[in-house]
């Protein structure tokens, strides 16, 4: 039986669609690691080719077995060896690679994971490869370890993150290996006194469509993640808030990029995710009904009717339990099917779209889709004079997409806009508020035992917020403001 010749890493990644922007960036932050601290460490000077190897190839096995990567990926090494690693030098390739994530401990004990004399070597190159891999989890290659110096302790090392320092926290987590089997202490600092705009960093003005797409949809995906395991207890409602504020983002972003995104699964996924927002926005609409009734104002303008106590029991009683079922939500099959769903597009689709071809400036599907959504809002000012609830519910949808798009913009369009997008945020904000007044009034009049009182006080304050929406509207609309907005983009638009 003839043997198939081993591929390089070039190769091998090639062949498995690897997701080469994020494992170069990862290579590259591993060898920077190595290079200050493998003395400290006892490890020699040849061990980098080792750690470079497993670097390069730890996600492998991620096209072919998104659910289960790693175990994938040292099949893949396994089967067809790599060029340039000796049969000696590959078990510890594979032991590194098997390290890198999830509880190390468990993959230790895994069928996979290698029989090697020295476990010492292994542990503290698999270390590196894991602490490098956390520095980019956001998948969007902002992480840059910009000075590293031994103490005492150990290595102190500043990494800059553009501000995004909760991805930072992520490799806190993930330097639990090296805590364990270095021998002496890492500590992470950020190069950052303070964060910077929510997009610093992931959009510029030279980047393409595609490149841009990647960054924003993986950045908020895991604003999804780190969100998730605050479902439990105290924070359950402001983790609520976050989970659907990301999700609406996510969504917006794929409108925005949907045309560039037209062979993939997009457009599924914005209508999984749609799904899933509105049954979580059953939560919230309950979360909100609850605070409302808690209001001071509110309690001084309802206490003395007589059904008043009893109905605040009854909605408070609900809320405690329809928030205590929210983590069973987020850990159900459907959500987590959805999240992975996701990964896949941004780590298998847009990655193999970019190997197919260029795309435009990100900067011109910007200008373009703002100078549109800005028209589209403004259309709505006849429509308006009612005040009728679904016109607006569907104006506060246009206002909340336009203020997001605008706010990913600041790095590429800087003043222009920030003010835009504090302009329409603000307007979103205050139709919030109208909204939130329209879902009590339709809830009230389905409920027999709500107070009537409550009825005319929440009637009062939705003229009160109609009124404070009109004064917004009129800051938006005028005319020297918008005419430099659209200048701006029509610049964008020409190339300019």
């Amino acid at each position: 039986m003839e043997m198939q010749a081993k591929l390089s890493i070039d190769e091998l990644c090639a062949a498995h669609e690897n997701e080469d922007i994020h494992t170069e960036w990862v290579t590259s932050l591993a060898l920077t690691l190595f290079d200050r601290a493998y003395e400290r460490a006892k490890l020699k000077e040849s061990d980098r080719a080792v750690l470079e190897a497993a670097t390069r190839l730890h996600d492998v096995g991620y096209q072919s077995r998104p659910d289960d990567h790693v175990r994938e990926g040292v099949r893949i090494v396994l089967a067809r060896g790599v060029a340039g690693i000796s049969k000696a030098e590959l078990p510890y390739v594979t032991g590194i690679m098997l390290l890198h994530s999830g509880q190390y401990e468990a993959f230790m004990k895994d069928d996979l994971f290698p029989s090697i004399d020295d476990m010492r070597r292994v542990k503290r190159l698999g270390a590196m490869l894991r602490l490098a891999d956390a520095l980019d989890y956001g998948h969007v290659q902002n992480a840059h370890i910009v000075d590293a110096n031994h103490n005492d302790a150990g290595l102190s090392m500043v990494v800059k993150t553009g501000g995004h320092d909760a991805f930072l926290q992520k490799a806190e987590a993930k330097a639990d290996l090296w805590r364990s089997a270095m021998g002496f202490d890492i500590e992470l600092r950020s190069s950052s006194t303070r964060r910077g705009a929510m997009y610093a960093g992931l959009v510029r003005k030279r980047d393409g469509t595609l490149d841009a797409a990647r960054r924003l949809l993986f950045y908020q995906y895991r604003s999804i993640q780190l969100q998730i395991p605050g479902a439990r207890g105290r924070t359950a409602s402001k983790t609520l808030l976050e989970i659907r504020v990301a999700i609406r983002r996510y969504r917006d972003l794929l409108k925005l990029f949907g045309g560039t995104l037209e062979c993939t699964s997009a457009r599924q996924i914005m209508e999984t995710l749609g799904s899933v927002n509105r049954e979580l926005g059953t939560f919230r609409d309950i979360e909100v009904l609850s605070k409302y009734l808690k209001a001071d104002n509110l309690v001084t303008g309802c206490a003395q009717d007589p059904a008043w106590e009893s109905y605040c029991d009854l909605v408070h009683t609900g809320r405690d339990h329809a928030l205590a079922s929210l983590p069973a939500t987020l850990d159900g099959k459907r959500f987590r099917e959805t999240l992975l769903e996701i990964a896949k597009l941004m780590r298998i689709e847009i990655p193999a779209l970019m190997r197919k071809r260029k795309s435009k400036p990100v900067r011109v599907l910007l200008a373009k889709n703002l100078h549109q959504i800005v028209d589209k809002i403004l259309d709505q000012q006849r429509a308006l004079k009612t005040g009728d609830p679904k016109r607006m519910h569907k104006l506060r949808g246009l206002c909340r997409r336009a203020s997001y798009w605008a706010e990913l913009a600041i790095p590429i369009f800087g003043a222009d806009a920030r003010q835009l997008s504090s302009r329409l945020k603000r307007l979103t904000d205050t139709l919030g508020i109208l909204h939130d007044h329209d879902v009590a009034l339709q809830r009230f009049a389905q409920e027999r035992n709500a107070p009537q009182s409550l009825h005319e006080f929440i009637r009062d304050r939705r003229c009160d917020a109609l009124n404070a929406f009109e004064g917004e509207w009129k800051t938006l609309c005028r005319e020297n403001f918008l005419a430099k907005i659209t200048k701006s983009f029509e610049k964008a638009l020409n190339g300019d």
